[in-house]
């Protein structure tokens, strides 16, 4: 155990029973109301429910909304703010659910099966748009016999499989059935399907007029075994027919939303997906009223993602992550862009072009929303003293007193956003010593590169005493630590740890050329930033032990942390999570498979350029680490499968460094983000008791 004192009001792996995580939220469109999903736990049953909870935008006061350990999600206020729309599991499977904002139970709306995305209302109220992919045979034979109780027959004999993208995170075959576009009558629930394509056709709206309704799609005659990941823009009209695609494009477009006065079509995306998810995400406008028109790059001027790619244990990554809503009058769009640790609210005017930042706190904005008339809004909110919290936005006001100070053109944050929260849903994190977090920069070779990160001092921390530190690597790699309260963090600092993180190359939030050169370079720009942020701490805090240094990551940062260990003595234990440990085998084990053409820019590297692939691979190095190594490993990670970690396991084993393999049953590759609790508890003691065996 720690050789550290703990008092009662330090952050414990047990108070993950305790969290309560905010992931989205809607406005009301008269702006008085939010409707926010939260996630919890059910200690007794140790199961993740969420239900939604009502809040007041004037006040701060809230209501919890729906009830029961469902899964209750993507909640939606009717026009008319008498009642809310959301998809819940309630019924056995997810369907379109309904309840009154003043009372009652919910009732389902649909029954059909399959898995929907997307929920939207009409203008009027009296449809809902979805995305739907109906189940398929594979699908319905194992959904009747659960239902009949014959579990000899949950199963098909055999699975027919034609394309490269057929597997999903926790090893289930992916439906043979595409999504597509349909409405659904408010009040009966019967739906009639809007398109009938061979590719799925996903986040529809709604034209102004309620006549056309806009989406997305891969549809032109391509290989869509190579150019996953690419969509273009399509209409329909709002009683079906035949698709039209609007414009020919070579990347992604995502979120089609059009304005209101019926002359764009606003979307996020890039120019080629070459790059992939390693390309900055942009805010493209497309005119409805030119026909030689092509998209226009309205935030070219600012290198940054328009994706949020934050990153932290408690809501992982932003449920919401791809964000875009008119402003008043058509004259701007408003997103989430992603910068140096922050995802920032910020309003583009679609004329000049110009990017002006909402004031706010350092954090992340996980959700946002305004009201018609465009005075009221929030934004849910997380930073180092809360997962989540609405923070109101009061656009009326703050625009006047911009106007009064004669500042509306120049005012680097036109509308403020109040730092304080109305509502927040960890009360006890408030009995809590949370430790205060440093910013740190530091440099990097010949280029004098800045490398941006943080680092927690320990619990009861005394500048003359010696303490032990741990080196945390982020995965992706192109997520972004972020300005945000991270548990494992916390957890560790009150067992008496330096923690030490930072957005090393790879990670968004820099610019464009910073994230890319990773690509093909696995391993290499980032060793010398991570270890040029060590240097850096231990330059600014003398009391950080040279000789006592640990370092942990997952997923690419479980790759980092057995590569660095190839490469250096300095740590003195490791953990090495979910990891990367041979690229040639996962390369077509994953199941984002061809996904890895982007990393590699190659069709499929594992034909193309081995050599690299292996030269990369922290097995091929094995022999070289003699740090005492625990390796986590989850047993349904189809992300970075099993066998990843068992070859690296075997190799550390064969040369006869301290090891040890834990694996989590019936958990998949975001266990620490979102497995079930009491194994996220269990982890987190293994990692503990780990750092305290070789650095306490």
């Amino acid at each position: 155990m720690s050789s550290v004192m703990l008092s009662g009001n330090s952050l414990q792996a047990e108070d993950l029973y305790l969290l309560e995580q905010p992931l989205e939220m809607n406005v009301s469109r008269d702006g008085r109301f939010a409707v926010v999903t939260v996630e919890a736990t059910a200690r007794k049953e140790n199961k993740k429910f969420s239900n939604l909870w009502l809040i007041s935008l004037e006040d701060g006061t809230k209501r919890q909304l729906t009830r029961g350990t469902f899964m209750d999600r993507n909640p939606c206020f009717s026009p008319k703010g008498d009642k809310v729309a959301f998809l819940s599991n309630r019924e056995g499977s997810t369907q379109i659910h309904m309840i009154w904002l003043n009372g009652g139970e919910s009732w389902a709306l649909t029954d059909f099966h399959g898995e929907v995305q997307s929920l939207s209302w009409s203008k009027k109220g009296d449809e809902l748009l979805i995305s739907l992919q109906e189940e398929d045979a594979n699908q319905k034979l194992i959904r009747e016999a659960k239902e009949n109780n014959q579990p000899e027959k949950a199963a098909p004999t055999h699975y027919l499989i034609d394309r490269m993208f057929y597997k999903g995170e926790r090893g289930e075959i992916l439906s043979l059935n595409h999504f597509q576009v349909w409405r659904i009558d408010a009040q009966s629930g019967e739906g009639q399907a809007l398109t009938n394509e061979n590719f799925s056709c996903i986040n529809p709206s709604y034209s102004a007029d309620g006549q056309t309704i806009f989406f997305c799609g891969n549809g032109t005659p391509r290989d869509h075994n190579w150019d996953f990941g690419r969509n273009d823009i399509w209409k329909v009209s709002a009683t079906g027919g035949k698709s039209e695609k609007l414009f020919d494009w070579e990347g992604e477009a995502n979120l089609a939303r059009p304005s209101s006065d019926g002359k764009y079509v606003a979307f996020v995306g890039n120019k080629s997906v070459l790059y992939g998810l390693t390309e900055n995400s942009d805010v493209f406008l497309f005119s409805l009223e030119d026909s030689d028109a092509k998209p226009v790059n309205i935030t070219e001027s600012i290198d940054r993602t328009f994706f949020n790619f934050s990153i932290n244990d408690t809501w992982g990554l932003p449920k919401n992550g791809l964000n875009l809503q008119w402003g008043p009058d058509n004259k701007s769009l408003y997103s989430v862009c992603v910068d140096m640790g922050n995802s920032r609210l910020v309003e583009i005017d679609i004329q000049t072009q110009k990017i002006i930042k909402l004031d706010s706190p350092n954090g992340v904005v996980l959700d946002f929303g305004f009201s018609d008339d465009f005075e009221k809004g929030a934004v849910l909110f997380s930073d180092f003293a809360s997962p989540g919290k609405v923070l109101p936005l009061n656009l009326k006001n703050n625009l006047k007193n911009d106007l009064k100070n004669g500042a509306k053109e120049n005012f680097p944050g036109r509308y403020n956003v109040s730092a304080k929260a109305k509502t927040h849903f960890n009360s006890w994190l408030d009995k809590r010593q949370m430790f205060p977090t440093a910013t740190l920069f530091s440099t990097v070779g010949e280029s004098k590169q800045k490398i941006h990160g943080w680092v927690l001092k320990p619990y009861q921390y005394q500048p003359e005493k010696k303490y032990p530190g741990v080196l945390y690597i982020h995965g992706g790699p192109i997520a972004q630590y972020s300005n945000s309260i991270f548990h494992e963090f916390q957890f560790l600092a009150s067992q008496g740890y330096f923690v030490l993180y930072c957005n090393p190359h790879g990670s968004h939030g820099y610019g464009r050329d910073f994230c890319v050169k990773l690509n093909r370079n696995w391993g290499i720009p980032d060793f010398d930033d991570q270890m040029s942020f060590v240097d850096e701490a231990l330059a600014r805090y003398p009391s950080l032990d040279s000789e006592r240094l640990g370092v942990a990551g997952g997923s690419y940062g479980g790759f980092m942390a057995a590569r660095m260990t190839s490469k250096t003595n300095r740590f003195k234990a490791a953990i090495a999570e979910r990891g990367v440990y041979n690229l040639l085998s996962l390369v077509g084990t994953s199941d984002f498979n061809i996904m890895f053409r982007i990393y590699f820019q190659k069709k499929f590297p594992l034909i193309e350029e081995p050599d690299l692939l292996w030269d990369l691979s922290p097995l091929k190095y094995a022999a070289q680490v003699k740090t005492p190594t625990l390796i986590i490993h989850s047993e349904s990670d189809h992300r970075t499968p099993l066998e990843q970690a068992e070859q690296y396991y075997m190799a550390l084993k064969s040369t006869n460094v301290e090891t040890i393999f834990a694996r989590f049953p019936h958990s998949d590759h975001n266990l620490s983000r979102n497995g079930r609790t009491d194994r996220r508890i269990a982890r987190l003691h293994l990692i503990q008791e780990w750092l305290d065996k070789w650095l306490a």
